[in-house]
């Protein structure tokens, strides 16, 4: 789930807003991780988001 807003600053990231969710693949190197919202691949910063548990 993402804690706040985010814009990309350039084509490799992704853009999301604060609530979103977000589904992580794999962490890419320290401080970030490539995912996927709405159909949409690109890095995601650790620290915009917060880890859920699957029910």
């Amino acid at each position: 789930r993402a804690l706040y807003d985010f814009t990309a600053e350039n084509p490799s990231e992704l853009s999301f807003k604060e609530d979103d969710l977000l589904y992580i693949q794999y962490k890419q190197c320290a401080g970030w991780f490539v995912g996927y919202l709405n159909g949409q691949v690109g890095l995601i910063p650790e620290n915009y988001i917060q880890f859920m548990k699957n029910s």
